[in-house]
Parts: structure tokens; C-alpha cells; sequence
């Protein structure tokens, strides 16, 4: 088989453009962005996450950051390509054979220049061939992937990864808050509540999407929930602010409710 950048077929080497790779450069940050912090919600926020000391949050951030982020600069090893090339049709090449698959090495060593990306977007942007500082490193180039899958198939992985990352981040919020001590005191103030039990008819269970946070403001603890409440008779929509007080325990600052029509 000649290579594809040979005499007779260097028509079928087409350059990635610009507008390719920085769609494949925003699919990659924002998969791995909402996995680590989906990763990061799972293994350390719980209920005492705001009492932790700044040592202990550095070091629980660093547990995630440093394996995620050799993850990162390791995205292209398989086949020359990230889930973003992928789904963009590119992949990366040696840059004097586009037949060749870089090594595994020279694929991470092309990424560490990512880590400062403004500046590599800008290199890429002003060089004629289209290479930004780690293709020059790594002496690769990005070129449109002459095997690519069909566009069809590629758009349906895009929908469903996206839709994936957001339902495990949704369901990581939920589970934290599920957990906490805060909401297990706001139920047990909700199920105490004999308006709430009246209009309900009896509380039969509590809505399984809650918005809300915890956090600290202004050196305190406090936490916000808002749920849907569903009874034998009726069902209530229910917002709950709680703080901490010194000894560390929560209570519940303010409460409002409402029936759902």
C-alpha cells in the first residue's frame, strides 16, 4: 500500500482546520472537566466537606487533579485520537508520514503544552501549517481521518456522551446532598410539620431531584434545599435554609412551602 502523503496520493492528506480542532479541544476540556468534578463530588464532598482545613482541601484536590490531568496529556495515545478528535473527524500523525501513528511518548509530550492553551490556541491560529507548539515538540500533525466513522453514528455518540456526563454529575449532586446531614434534618422538620402532614395527607415519599448547595458564608455553615414532597392526598413543593450552629449541629433557619396544583 503507498502512503497517503506519497506523489500519487497526497490529494487524500487533508489538514485539520482550526475550527475542527478547537471543536475537538472543547469536547475533550468539558468531558474531562465534568468528570473530574463528578469524580471529585463522589470521593470527598460530604456533609463536613466545609469544615475541612485548607491542607485537607488541597491535598483531596490533588488526588483528582494529578491522575486526571496525566489522563489529559495521555487523551490522544489510543490510535493517535481523544473523544474529541473522534467525534470531529481528526486525528494526529507523524508529521513527515500521515500513515504513522505517533508513539504513546511523543502523543503525551505534544499535550503538555495544552496546560497553558490560551497560548497554544494563539500558536495555532498564526502558524501557516496549522501546528501549534506541541505538534512542533512532538513533530506531528493533525489531519482530517481519512477512516473517520460516519457522521450520523459520530453525532448520536456526541448526544449520548454528553447526556451521560450531565446525568452522573446531576446524580453526584443528588447523592451528596441525599447524604448530608443537613437534608436528613430538613426531612425530619419537614415530616414533623403538621400543615405539611395535613395538606399532604401523610408524607409518602420525597422527590428524588433536589436543588439546592452547601457551603460556608461568612465563616458559617449553611445549606439550601428546594424539593417536591408527594403525599397520600397531595403533594407539596418545599424550600429549606439551615445553618450550623457551635457545637457543629444543623438546625433550620427558615422554611417555606406550597401546595403543587
Amino acid at each position: 500500500m503507498e502512503p497517503l502523503d506519497s506523489p500519487h496520493s497526497s490529494s487524500e492528506v487533508v489538514t485539520a482546520s482550526i475550527g475542527e480542532r478547537i471543536k475537538a479541544m472543547v469536547i475533550d476540556h468539558s468531558l474531562y472537566t465534568f468528570g473530574l468534578a463528578t469524580i471529585y463530588l463522589l470521593l470527598f464532598m460530604n456533609d463536613n466537606f466545609d469544615d475541612q482545613s485548607p491542607q485537607e482541601f488541597i491535598l483531596s484536590l490533588a488526588a483528582v487533579m494529578i491522575p486526571g490531568m496525566f489522563l489529559y496529556l495521555a487523551k490522544d495515545a489510543v490510535k493517535g485520537g481523544s473523544l474529541g478528535k473522534w467525534l470531529s473527524g481528526i486525528c494526529v500523525r507523524d508529521a513527515e508520514n500521515s500513515e504513522e501513528i505517533p508513539s504513546a511518548g511523543r502523543l503525551i509530550k505534544r499535550n503538555i503544552p495544552l496546560l497553558i492553551w490560551p497560548i497554544e490556541l494563539i500558536a495555532l491560529s498564526k502558524k501557516p501549517k496549522k501546528q501549534r507548539i506541541g505538534d512542533r515538540l512532538a513533530n506531528t500533525q493533525v489531519i482530517q481521518n481519512p477512516n473517520a466513522a460516519p457522521r450520523g453514528k459520530r453525532i448520536v455518540v456526541a448526544i449520548a456522551s454528553g447526556l451521560t456526563i450531565i446525568a452522573l454529575f446531576t446524580t453526584s449532586i443528588n447523592l451528596l446532598f441525599m447524604n448530608s446531614e443537613a437534608y436528613k434534618v430538613a426531612k425530619q422538620e419537614i415530616s414533623m410539620n403538621e400543615e405539611i402532614l395535613e395538606v399532604t395527607g401523610g408524607i409518602d415519599d420525597f422527590g428524588r431531584i433536589i436543588s439546592g448547595s452547601i457551603g460556608t458564608r461568612n465563616g458559617k455553615s449553611t445549606a439550601f434545599f428546594e424539593m417536591n414532597v408527594y403525599g397520600e392526598i397531595g403533594d407539596v413543593f418545599v424550600s429549606i435554609s439551615l445553618r450550623k450552629d457551635e457545637e457543629k449541629n444543623w438546625y433550620v433557619s427558615h422554611s417555606y412551602w406550597e401546595p403543587i396544583r
